[in-house]
């Protein structure tokens, strides 16, 4: 009888254990840095569309693709924006990083013929 309870006990530990790992499965630990090196990535990438942006406004014709750059721009901006909002519900510690960020921020951004 002993050893039946004993057998029943361990079924029921193994399949909360299982379950346990199944619910966790996936979920990674949130220790800042996968978001850190998003948003280092989508700064970096703001930052290079910011230099297309330079090398291509004052070439004749580029007006379209000037205006698809700073469209992009912005979207890698909201993104930005996302994760740091994001990051600053954990806590700040992205020293050389900004806490948010606008378009006006580049300087080629709002730059004309």
């Amino acid at each position: 009888m002993e050893g039946s309870m004993w057998a029943n006990k361990m079924k029921y530990l193994l399949l909360l254990s299982g379950l346990l790992l199944l619910l966790n499965c996936g979920h990674e630990k949130d220790d800042g840095k996968t978001n850190y090196k998003e948003m280092l990535t989508t700064f970096n990438k703001c930052e290079s569309t910011n230099l297309d942006i330079c090398l291509l406004y004052t070439k004749p014709g580029k007006e379209a693709t000037v205006d698809s750059l700073r469209t992009v721009l912005e979207e890698l901006v909201k993104d930005y924006n996302q994760l740091a909002a994001y990051r600053s519900k954990k806590k700040w510690a992205a020293v050389k990083l900004p806490k948010d960020l606008s378009p006006n921020d580049f300087n080629c951004y709002n730059a004309t013929n």
